[in-house]
C-alpha cells in the first residue's frame, strides 16, 4: 500500500520494499519506508544512485529483529555514510535512518 501527501507529493509512505527487498525507484525526492520484519532478520536494498543526487529515503525499523541498509548491488563504488561502508544495520526497534544521496561523489549521507 501507498500513501501519497496532500503537500504536493513530496513524500511517498511505503509500507514494505519491492521484490529482492530493493527500495521502490522513489518518483519523488523523499520516500519512506516501514520495514515490519517481526522477528525476522532482514535486508533492504537502496534504489541505485544514479539519478538520485539529494534524494532523501527514511528507513523505519518497526520490527524486533535487525534490519540491515545495504547500497544497491550494481553500485560496486557507493557507499553509505563516507566511511567506505556499504552497509548499515538497524538494531533498535523504533530507529529511523535517514539518507541523502549525493550522487557526484557517490555516497548516500547519513543525516
Amino acid at each position: 500500500q501507498t500513501v501519497t501527501s496532500t503537500n504536493g507529493g513530496n513524500l511517498v509512505f511505503h509500507t514494505d520494499v519491492t521484490v529482492n527487498n530493493t527500495v521502490l525507484n522513489p518518483s519523488n525526492s523523499e520516500t519512506m519506508v516501514l520495514v515490519k520484519n517481526g522477528s525476522t532478520a532482514f535486508n533492504v536494498y537502496l534504489p541505485t544512485i544514479s539519478g538520485k543526487n539529494t534524494y532523501k529515503i527514511h528507513i523505519k525499523r518497526i520490527g524486533t529483529a535487525y534490519v540491515t541498509v545495504n547500497v544497491n548491488t550494481s553500485d560496486t563504488t557507493k557507499y553509505i555514510e563516507s566511511s567506505g561502508n556499504s552497509t548499515f544495520v538497524l538494531s533498535v526497534t523504533g530507529t529511523c535512518l535517514t539518507l541523502v544521496a549525493n550522487e557526484t561523489d557517490g555516497i548516500w549521507y547519513i543525516i
